[in-house]
């Protein structure tokens, strides 16, 4: 076998999912851009959903006790068809995944293309932060839970609990991260014209980001209306991510989990929503899921 053979057939075959970060830390660690666009994203994330949802908390601890109104009013935003998913707390396990998902890709392509890759980084990491900057946004303004167990069925969940208030579902942020996580990677790839030696790794990436979108459902973090707003919120951030690659991700949810009647059912309200955030152009999506 030719060395050129063995390297397609290796980069065909090999696991972006269980490929170690250390490749993507290193370069992170000796590219002070890098450093700094990795820092300013680090901190986006901790003031903008940490930070912050930890003080909405606070003021509603606030209000029960003082008896005055919050602004802005926290929401249920669950849909009657949430109960026609079942409910797997063990699944907490990919729920948590979706940090890996972006980390582990991103390692697996430095290490493939070596320096070359770090304007994608770069580019990939921005877009990140755009990515909880503009939810933030919606936050700020329109609260929004589901109802979970009071206590948690196990330490995954426990730690998820502890971390997370609660109050940031709609749109939901995982589905986003994992998304603009298999797309980006797609859309380097195809600048780079190295597509279709990587159509593995990229079957692989959108596999897994439909695996940790179903999760949000079956650890009751999220209602199914978070997925939609979350699909119309990165076809802003994401020209790329287009209403087709929307629909068709949404049309694989669930295959064999819920019953075809009803999975028929879930999928023309997702995407009736989805068109609905969509209808009035990009630049109203926002102000309608927040409506």
């Amino acid at each position: 076998m030719r060395k050129s053979d063995w390297k397609e057939d290796r980069q065909r075959f090999a696991s972006i999912y269980k490929f170690s970060s250390v490749s993507v830390i290193k370069r992170v660690a000796i590219n002070p851009s890098l450093l700094y666009v990795a820092l300013k994203l680090s901190a986006t994330i901790t003031r903008k959903f940490f930070v912050d949802q930890f003080l909405f908390w606070a003021s509603i601890k606030m209000s029960e006790l003082s008896g005055k109104e919050l602004t802005p009013a926290v929401t249920n935003i669950e849909h009657e068809m949430d109960t026609l998913i079942p409910v797997r707390y063990e699944a907490v396990k990919l729920y948590l995944a979706f940090v890996k998902l972006w980390v582990s890709a991103l390692s697996y392509f430095s290490n493939e293309f070596g320096k070359d890759f770090d304007s994608h980084i770069r580019d990939f990491l921005e877009g990140m932060q755009r990515c909880y900057s503009d939810a933030a946004s919606i936050y700020d303004r329109c609260l929004s839970t589901t109802r979970r167990p009071a206590k948690a069925p196990n330490p995954g969940l426990a730690l998820v609990y502890a971390v997370d208030p609660h109050l940031f579902c709609v749109p939901s942020l995982h589905v986003i991260i994992v998304c603009y996580t298999f797309k980006k990677i797609e859309d380097v790839l195809l600048e780079m014209s190295m597509q279709s030696l990587y159509s593995f790794q990229l079957a692989e990436l959108r596999k897994q980001a439909l695996a940790i979108s179903e999760s949000v459902l079956y650890v009751r973090q999220h209602s199914i209306n978070c997925i939609p707003t979350a699909l119309a919120m990165l076809t802003v951030i994401l020209p790329a991510f287009t209403t087709k690659e929307a629909k068709e991700f949404m049309n694989e949810l669930w295959q064999g989990v819920v019953a075809e009647e009803n999975r028929a059912a879930l999928l023309e309200y997702m995407s009736s929503l989805y068109d609905h955030l969509l209808s009035k152009g990009h630049s109203k999506v926002y102000e309608e899921i927040c409506n």
